[in-house]
């Protein structure tokens, strides 16, 4: 997108408001990159993004370099996305348990799921490690 062939904006008048919003190495060809960022990988700094978009406010979201669109994922309490594949003999009968269990979306279902499946493995993890400790000190008491 070029501010000079898509809103009729002089290169110049670019050039003069970026060197007065303190980039005074600013000139048409540091403009051009910035145009071309899709390619060039350059754009302009938020500041001199501020600038432009205060001189000419109606070309503000047109403008190079303007801001992403916020991010949907950044809003979301549940942050993290793990995928994986099955069976399709597997996703039948966890689709017909989600059911069962009464579970409106197969995210919730996951989610029970996971959490009642991590909670257990810790449990025996836990139980496994009090039991080793038991048996040495049983043991070791013992032999002394």
């Amino acid at each position: 997108m070029s501010l000079h062939k898509d809103f009729g904006i002089a290169h110049g008048d670019v050039t003069d408001v970026m060197r007065n919003a303190g980039f005074p190495g600013f000139n048409k060809a540091t403009l051009s990159l910035a145009e071309n960022g899709n390619r060039t990988g350059l754009r302009l700094m938020p500041e001199g993004f501020e600038a432009v978009s205060a001189r000419w406010p109606e070309y503000a979201k047109k403008l190079p370099g303007a801001p992403a669109k916020k991010n949907r994922d950044a809003n979301r309490t549940l942050g993290v996305r793990f995928t994986f594949r099955t069976t399709e003999d597997f996703a039948r009968r966890m689709e017909t348990l989600r059911r069962k269990m009464g579970f409106a979306t197969r995210q919730e279902f996951f989610a029970y799921a996971m959490k009642e499946y991590v909670a257990n493995a810790e449990a025996d993890i836990r139980r496994k490690e009090q039991s080793e400790i038991t048996w040495i000190k049983e043991n070791v008491n013992e032999s002394v």
